[in-house]
């Protein structure tokens, strides 16, 4: 029975280690739509920090004139430094479905000789080997 529950277990790991790209994508998918949202609400806290002085009676502090604005302006910066990390993996990730695709539609590689290209490009295609993009 303990043995039995082992190799369940070990049969589940194996299916969400190998499903776990679709979750992943459209994780990472909503993330980026999240972020690319805030973008323009940047500009709202910058001008909402400006009116902040009059707020507390137009006595400026060093963290209203300094501290803030630079938190401010890091969040932005990281924000666009995450948008395009996001989109770069979206496009890798994409890329590496499509290889795994073709990989399992030819199991065998791509028969070329039915491609009917030239010498030329025949021997540009024996260079390359779609599966080591999928390892």
């Amino acid at each position: 029975m303990n043995n039995r529950n082992k190799n369940e277990r070990s049969n589940w790991l194996d299916r969400v280690r190998t499903n776990s790209w679709e979750s992943e994508i459209l994780i990472v998918g909503f993330v980026l739509i999240i972020l690319l949202q805030t973008i323009d609400y940047f500009e709202v806290l910058q001008n909402n920090q400006l009116y902040l002085n009059s707020y507390w009676g137009g006595i400026p502090s060093i963290v209203n004139s300094i501290l803030v604005p630079i938190i401010i302006y890091v969040l932005f910066v990281s924000n666009y430094v995450l948008v395009i990390s996001l989109a770069i993996y979206l496009i890798m990730r994409g890329f590496w479905v499509a290889v795994i695709g073709l990989s399992s539609v030819f199991p065998k590689g791509i028969n070329v000789k039915k491609l009917n290209y030239s010498d030329y490009y025949k021997s540009k295609i024996y260079k390359y080997d779609i599966d080591h993009y999928s390892i």
